[in-house]
């Protein structure tokens, strides 16, 4: 079974996209394509379905049908053992009728900007969750920053010590920090007194000295469904495999961990 399922992945994913361009059927293309993340939502759901014929046997559960469509058949392809990782998913969420929701707080994007910031520019990634401002009111919220750059903001790998005695100088030397060591300046607190990037980014905007040009590119990542982390990435590509698609299943064996493989993943996604 495990077998005929990662041959079946193939088999569509080469079936489907030859027959839609030998007979240019343009409905049928539109109607695989995973057009928004609320479409991937709803068919995940198994509350909208493919309207045209997937050649799936009928020992395959329309809810597997749906999971199958939603994941990028070139990681189907690749990654060793995904058959095994993917039967062990599906599993999970057919047995704990799993449903994404927007106000579900177990999911989260990854928007990956540009910003300008002293003379270059930073690639950040915003860690956004769903909020609910009041009842029936809801939001997206910053609730992290990361990435290789982010350390910029705030390096605080390096410590800026001030003469013990600049206190009778009216610590003039803080003056003098603020402006001939601004990009090390985090380095005057004391250890233990940290600085985190969500901090340091909200300052910097506050104080007009950081924009954000423009968001490259957005992953989301889903905790709900148990034993796994999923992620989902856009794919533009001229196929009927297209779209917001699931672009990693992650097993995990301790749902306590989720939030630490979700820190991981986060900054290292620039990677």
């Amino acid at each position: 079974m495990k077998i005929k399922l990662l041959l079946l992945l193939s088999l569509w994913s080469v079936s489907t996209f030859a027959q839609v361009r030998n007979y240019a059927i343009d409905e049928q293309m539109f109607d695989y394509q995973v057009k928004g993340i609320g479409e991937f939502m709803a068919r995940f759901n198994g509350n909208e379905h493919l309207k045209f014929d997937m050649n799936f046997p009928d020992s395959i559960p329309e809810r597997e049908r749906d999971l199958i469509t939603l994941c990028n058949l070139e990681m189907a392809n690749s990654q060793p053992g995904f058959k095994d990782i993917f039967r062990g998913f599906a599993d999970s969420v057919a047995a704990n009728d799993v449903k994404l929701d927007f106000i579900d707080p177990t999911w989260f994007a990854n928007a990956r900007c540009k910003t300008p910031y002293q003379a270059s520019e930073l690639k950040l990634n915003l860690l956004m969750a769903p909020h609910q401002a009041r009842p029936g009111r809801y939001c997206w919220t910053l609730v992290d920053v990361g990435g290789s750059d982010a350390i910029a903001m705030a390096d605080t790998t390096k410590w800026v010590g001030i003469s013990p005695t600049d206190n009778e100088l009216d610590f003039m030397e803080l003056a003098e920090f603020s402006e001939t060591m601004r990009p090390h300046f985090a380095g005057i607190r004391k250890p233990g007194h940290d600085i985190d990037y969500l901090s340091a980014f909200v300052a910097l905007v506050q104080a007009g000295v950081m924009t954000i040009n423009h968001c490259d590119k957005i992953t989301y990542y889903f905790l709900s469904v148990p034993g796994y982390i999923f992620t989902v990435d856009f794919f533009n590509r001229d196929s009927v495999n297209s779209g917001w698609l699931i672009s990693q299943i992650i097993p995990i064996d301790d749902e306590a961990k989720k939030p630490v493989y979700l820190k991981q993943l986060f900054n290292l996604s620039d990677k």
